[in-house]
């Protein structure tokens, strides 16, 4: 990553960085880093959408990448798809298993994936008032 992009990214200089990385594709089209740098600006700033798709064509041009894995799987996360995080920070960590951020992302991933499908079960006085909705309906004609 060229000094001037780093310094972008550094200083929050986001859309600097992503016309940095923008023409970096342009020029490379093949190098996947590029693809998976200017996936990195995206998620940070939350265009997530986006952040998968550039991270798609860095596995399409390197399927071994596992950063691509890593940021895609993130950026999953973020948008609330568990199932698709957990595919990819899994093939991440096994294509890295010593690479701490994306074990802690899995993690995350698994819990979050977690307390969306199992919640927290509601308390009894919760359970009390569902029931009182639930007898007031039945009266109703």
């Amino acid at each position: 990553m060229p000094c001037a992009v780093v310094l972008s990214v550094a200083n929050k200089q986001y859309d600097l960085a992503i016309s940095s990385f923008t023409e970096a594709i342009r020029c490379q089209p093949k190098v996947a880093r590029h693809y998976v740098d200017r996936a990195w600006v995206y998620s940070a700033t939350a265009q997530y959408d986006k952040a998968i798709t550039d991270c798609s064509q860095a596995i399409k041009l390197d399927p071994r990448m596992e950063r691509a894995y890593l940021v895609r799987g993130g950026a999953y996360l973020r948008k609330k798809a568990y199932v698709f995080a957990i595919t990819d920070l899994s093939e991440a960590v096994q294509l890295d298993p010593a690479d701490e951020s994306a074990l802690q992302e899995l993690e995350a991933a698994r819990e979050a994936s977690e307390k969306a499908f199992h919640p927290v079960p509601p308390s009894p006085e919760t359970n009390d008032l569902l029931k009182d909705i639930g007898a007031s309906r039945s009266k109703l004609p």
